[in-house]
């Protein structure tokens, strides 16, 4: 019995920091992704929001048909593959993920970039044109979250739990530090959301560069 209770213990202890910290992590998240469902309204009003709100509708599709399918899937081959073949085996699929996602989902996502606009005019009317101009302004950072969010899960194969935490506190911090700005300097909506996407890309950007070193250089250590 002692054995028994001592190896339930040995893996309470050594699980434990994945609850404590993939909470608190996926509830910043979830608050940090609607921080525009707060500001917008506040600054320019709930038409506007409803403008944003289409905007967003068209720049999740590629997300939900690539980002959020693949996610799971990358995560279970992950895990076998670190546990069978070690980190080298994990970058590279790691890697090809990213590569591959970057390759398919460059093609929409630069459609979204260009051609929103006149789109937005010719499906929904000119009053909805502006839709088209927050989709363009958001498409940069889209396209790097939809490289970047699928792979995230490398990080609890690599029981860096902690960092994963850290992380999306950083993106929160990054994107308050952008509204503040703006909020501040009274930009025109497109111009608040352009800086707002810029910096929501940068944090996924601090993300990926952090995945890389870990998978390169960094041990995998326990947090």
């Amino acid at each position: 019995n002692d054995i028994h209770l001592q190896r339930h213990w040995w893996v309470l202890r050594k699980y434990i920091s994945f609850p404590r910290y993939e909470l608190p992590a996926v509830a910043l998240n979830a608050i940090s992704n609607r921080i525009p469902i707060f500001w917008i309204p506040y600054s320019y009003g709930v038409g506007q929001l409803g403008q944003y709100a289409l905007a967003m509708s068209l720049l999740e599709m590629p997300m939900r048909l690539f980002g959020y399918s693949l996610s799971s899937t990358y995560y279970q081959k992950a895990a076998r593959t670190f546990e069978t073949n070690g980190k080298v085996a994990l970058s590279g699929i790691t890697f090809r993920m990213m590569g591959w996602i970057a390759a398919v989902g460059a093609v929409p996502l630069l459609v979204i970039g260009l051609f929103a606009e006149p789109v937005f005019s010719i499906v929904f009317g000119d009053q909805w044109a502006l839709s088209g101009r927050l989709s363009s302004s958001l498409a940069i950072y889209y396209f790097v979250r939809l490289i970047v969010e699928p792979v995230v899960p490398v990080l609890r194969v690599l029981h860096l739990q902690r960092s994963y935490f850290r992380l999306h506190v950083l993106i929160l911090l990054i994107r308050l530090a952008a509204v503040a700005y703006v909020l501040e300097a009274g930009h025109t909506l497109i111009t608040a959301i352009t800086l707002y996407a810029i910096a929501s890309a940068l944090g996924y950007l601090a993300v990926a560069v952090f995945i890389v070193y870990k998978l390169l250089i960094g041990p995998p250590q326990l947090p």
